[in-house]
């Protein structure tokens, strides 16, 4: 199985016009920039530049620093065929106005110049080739059900190709009957073993209505998961769950995905293809897993009120209008929707529920979340745009099982709340922790070349 690490360090390579500044920048670099990365051997030009050497550096690198700012200016052409993102800086590690010819004519040249006006950017421009690299080498299994309509399969192949063509990440569709087929092959002893090491390890308390032969069921989806990601060498799933399971009468792989982002694959809910690349995408940015869930503009007060009886509309407005008023959107399914990675909850484990009174015979995962700022993010279905919605403040969470699939609710803070009510574009957003923004946004602006929908300045 392709398992990334979130810590892979950038390969670097200096070119320099002065050989008595690469040692002192690298020096520098190494002692203000606190990001992982590796020194691949230096270029100094002297004399008539050497195109071999160059090209050579630029394939090895992940990110060429280049030092030296009117002395490069006669190789901008030679740098900008070298066709990897650069950073311009000196050992001060602040940007100098002479620097700004250089830049300009190596962008007007098509080149990536990315930002290194001071150590800070340095480290974000590090973290963002990190991040591109790993995207790069990831895969996503889709365990889908047959098309439900003619168009369906041509639009599967242009998401596909955008997610290839926008990120360079390959997306590989399995038929879920694939999936429930390695399921039924799984032995009984592993199935039970499997059970076990969770309890040991991951899961504290299990729901005493959930029989054995469902837990069992569970673990048995969780080996032909693990099974064909190791087969496709991916590192992210997405599982169609309610036609194949719920519809069925099966058990779901919801508490599946929790287990698995604990060993670094990245999951996402219903096969939701842009919400996983976007699951992927803050993840290789954060070096971190992250999780996706339901955003709602209701389930407030009102609901809270007779959570056994029916919503009606008029009591879904009043939810509506508190949600307006205290400029929060309500985050529900956060128990089984993608599952709380453990770096985003507040408890050591996950217990195992029952979905009452939703979907009685279910399972899913319950973990209580950790209050603090967040980011709602979703790729457009073609990848050339995100919607993008931060810091968010948690800033309650509201626990109950008499509100069934309602049971974990969070309060998330959106200032812009009227734009994310106009401009939002799906039900399914990604949620990460508020962490390394200047990294996010160069890796969207500089080198995928994706537009943000909402900034996190909207939200300001």
């Amino acid at each position: 199985m392709l398992k990334m690490s979130m810590a892979s360090p950038a390969k670097l390579s200096i070119v320099s016009f002065q050989k008595d500044q690469v040692e002192a920048l690298q020096s520098e670099v190494d002692a203000r920039v606190q990001e992982p990365h590796e020194w691949l051997a230096p270029l100094v030009v002297e004399g008539a530049f050497p195109d071999e050497a160059l090209r050579r550096r630029a394939g090895d690198a992940d990110l060429l620093v280049v030092a030296g700012n009117l002395e490069g200016l006669p190789y901008a052409d030679h740098l900008a065929k070298a066709a990897t993102p650069m950073v311009l800086t000196d050992p001060p590690l602040v940007f100098h106005p002479f620097q700004a010819p250089l830049r300009h004519q190596l962008q007007r040249r098509g080149a990536v110049v990315l930002p290194a006006d001071r150590p800070a950017s340095i480290a974000a421009s590090i973290r963002a080739v990190a991040a591109r690299r790993q995207l790069r080498l990831s895969r996503v299994l889709l365990c889908t059900a047959p098309a439900r309509n003619e168009g369906e399969p041509d639009s599967h192949k242009r998401m596909d190709a955008a997610a290839f063509e926008r990120l360079g990440v390959a997306v590989i569709r399995r038929p879920v009957s694939e999936l429930q087929q390695h399921a039924a092959r799984v032995p009984d002893e592993l199935a039970r073993e499997t059970l076990n090491h969770w309890r040991r390890t991951l899961i504290g308390n299990v729901d005493p209505h959930l029989p054995e032969a469902h837990l069992l069921d569970v673990a048995r989806l969780y080996q032909a998961e693990k099974a064909l990601l190791a087969e496709t060498r991916a590192n992210a799933l997405g599982v169609e769950e309610f036609a194949p399971f719920l519809n069925e009468h099966k058990a779901m792989p919801n508490v599946t995905y929790a287990l698995l982002k604990d060993e670094g694959i990245t999951c996402t809910e219903e096969a939701d293809l842009p919400c996983l690349l976007t699951e992927m995408l803050l993840a290789a940015v954060q070096r971190q897993q992250v999780t996706m869930s339901n955003i709602y503009t209701a389930y407030r007060d009102e609901f809270e009120r007779q959570p056994e009886g029916p919503y009606t509309p008029a009591q879904q407005r009043a939810d509506y209008e508190q949600c307006r008023h205290d400029q929060c959107a309500v985050v529900a399914h956060f128990s089984t929707a993608g599952s709380l990675p453990r770096n985003m909850m507040t408890d050591e484990r996950y217990d195992i529920v029952e979905t009452l009174p939703a979907w009685p015979g279910q399972s899913m995962v319950a973990a209580r979340p950790r209050t603090q700022p967040v980011l709602l993010a979703r790729l457009w279905e073609q990848c050339e745009r995100i919607d993008l919605f931060g810091p968010c403040d948690v800033v309650d969470v509201r626990q109950d099982p008499r509100w069934g699939w309602y049971r974990g609710r969070w309060l998330v803070r959106l200032p812009a709340f009227d734009t994310f009510a106009a401009q939002s574009i799906h039900t399914h957003y990604a949620i990460a922790p508020h962490a390394q923004p200047e990294a996010l946004e160069t890796l969207l602006r500089y080198l995928l070349k994706i537009s943000v929908g909402c900034s996190r300045q909207d939200t300001k």
